[in-house]
């Protein structure tokens, strides 16, 4: 019997039985429940209003038909087609609802698997789902993995399993779950494969092994090559390679530049992450002497930052050709760094615990009030903060506007109610120009808009149409003052440009004016009030 057997025995004999069916059943509900304390808001959250209005469009192909980000390609093709389905048959509110609960089940699996492949021990998996959502906090290119329903989520369970049966050397089934998490999302996924391969040809008993794997491996990318092939489906776009360059730069430099362009990412963020992917690796290294699984997860997280030093090399070395960089970098070369760095810290502090306290009982037991009390406060702060604010995340964007809390509350409210009497009184095939400032007009009056900033088509093609429309339309001298920034004769020409027929206009102070006789006010009227929005309609 080997020394890991023989420690893992310990343990199982010291704690107790922990495969027992209903103890895992608990221990995945008591994730499940930690994460929606976490990440629960009204829905929609910040990718919600995104990803399940176009999954709506993909189940309902009249429903905002003339919008140009649902007309865009669907990179994510599986998400639409499964867990969108609930948007055919539900409310946007319900089927956020429910894919949540199914993205946050399916991801509490896959921590489960990987936590007890690590530390066998009841509740620790519970524990280290704390510390992870305390430690997913330090990132540096905006990652995260608990939150709202979209396909990144799914992957990421897949992600965790497959690193379970990598902890465990169950080196066959680990191809087969990375390759599903492919299959929901293709860079999760495929980041997840790059690494385990690196880690893989840096791990002597893993080489010796690949006559065996190849096999798996091959089936593996078999059940991820569909998600592949939707997603380079828009990088197949017939556009020429000048336009190609353009829309890449565009997603990199300007849109996305915040998760894609190292040299714009907060030089705090970077220090914090680097010293704890560092702190993580040398711990992990040093308690892999005495256990091959913190090895193997060592091993691992070095492959994820050496990905994200490449990422790093990319960025600083091509700062004189940006073409080049931008067509490199738009492929997330940290995403997965901001993910992974806090699992191996998370996971490393319980199994820690675990092995003090088969040494010391005594100073185990302040250690253990020590872990649950930091995560449990700083949770517990971040849980009342957000069950004081019972907006959704994706409609905070108001704060930017409104000066102070309760106008920004207010303006929440009129936001809705103009968005209700657009719902239920104004064509369903109607295209409406939309605030600047906003991000949830589909999802909270159905209908089509021109062009927001938020919703950012991701094939070459749709991405220099909405590039276009944002400069004509709210060029950065018009950011302040929105749309009324242009005279009324110069508005009605771009509305007729795009085929708009409505406006809904912010009432900024101090910035918009009232526009005039060409356009027709139908909301508010007959004894409605609304200090905020007005929706207006211009002539045939």
């Amino acid at each position: 019997m080997s020394k890991q057997e023989t420690q893992t025995q310990r343990q199982s004999s010291f704690w107790g039985r922990a495969g027992s069916v209903s103890l895992v059943l608990a221990e995945w509900l008591l994730i499940v429940l930690v994460y929606a304390a976490y990440a629960g808001c009204p829905p929609p959250d910040l990718n919600e209003s995104c990803y399940l209005v176009k999954a709506k469009h993909y189940w309902l192909p009249d429903w905002c038909r003339r919008d140009l980000f649902v007309r865009s390609a669907d990179v994510h093709t599986f998400f639409y087609a499964t867990v969108g389905w609930f948007t055919s048959v539900l409310s946007l509110e319900r089927a956020a609802y429910a894919g949540r609960l199914a993205a946050w089940g399916v991801l509490a699996w896959g921590w489960l698997r990987m936590s007890r492949a690590l530390t066998p021990v009841p509740l620790m998996a519970a524990l280290s789902a704390g510390w992870f959502l305390l430690l997913t906090g330090i990132r540096m290119a905006g990652e995260w993995v608990v939150g709202g329903v979209e396909a990144k989520v799914f992957a990421y369970g897949f992600v965790f399993a497959g690193l379970g049966c990598w902890l465990k050397q169950q080196l066959r089934w680990c191809w087969l779950y990375w390759g599903v998490a492919v299959l929901w999302h293709p860079l999760v996924g495929g980041w997840t494969w790059i690494a385990a391969l690196l880690a893989a040809v840096a791990t002597r008993e893993i080489r010796g092994q690949w006559k065996h794997l190849l096999p798996w491996s091959v089936v593996g990318l078999a059940v991820g090559f569909p998600g592949l092939w939707w997603a380079t489906a828009a990088l197949r776009a017939p556009v020429s390679h000048e336009e190609a360059i353009q829309a890449a730069r565009i997603t990199v430099y300007e849109r996305l530049a915040h998760h894609l362009a190292f040299h714009t990412f907060s030089r705090r963020d970077m220090a914090a992450l680097g010293l704890v992917a560092c702190m993580s690796i040398g711990w992990g290294a040093w308690m892999g002497k005495r256990r091959a699984s913190c090895r193997q997860l060592a091993r691992f997280t070095a492959a994820v930052a050496a990905i994200a030093l490449a990422g790093i090399v990319i960025d600083q070395s091509l700062l004189w050709n940006l073409d080049l960089a931008a067509r490199l970098l738009k492929f997330y070369w940290f995403r997965l760094a901001d993910a992974v760095v806090p699992v191996t810290a998370a996971l490393l502090v319980t199994q820690y615990y675990c092995e003090l306290c088969e040494r010391d009982r005594r100073k185990a037991e302040y250690y253990l009030v020590i872990i649950l009390l930091i995560p449990a406060v700083v949770l517990g702060w971040k849980v009342g903060r957000e069950l004081r604010d019972t907006r959704p995340r994706a409609d905070r964007r108001w704060d930017a506007t409104a000066g102070d809390r309760q106008l920004a509350l207010r303006k929440y409210r009129n936001w809705l109610a103009a968005c209700g009497y657009i719902r239920e009184h104004l064509p369903k095939d109607a295209l409406f120009l939309t605030p600047f400032n906003q991000q949830t007009f589909k999802w909270h009056a159905e209908r089509a808009e021109v062009v927001n900033w938020k919703d950012f088509p991701q094939d070459p093609a749709s991405i220099l149409e909405w590039k276009r429309r944002m400069d004509d339309l709210f060029p950065n001298t018009t950011a302040r003052s929105d749309i009324t920034y242009w005279r009324d004769n110069e508005i009605i020409e771009k509305m007729r440009r795009y085929g708009a027929e409505y406006l809904v206009l912010e009432r900024l102070p101090g910035a918009s004016r009232a526009l005039g006789p060409a356009f027709t006010q139908v909301y508010p009227r007959f004894g409605d009030v609304n200090e905020d929005f007005v929706v207006y309609r211009i002539a045939p």
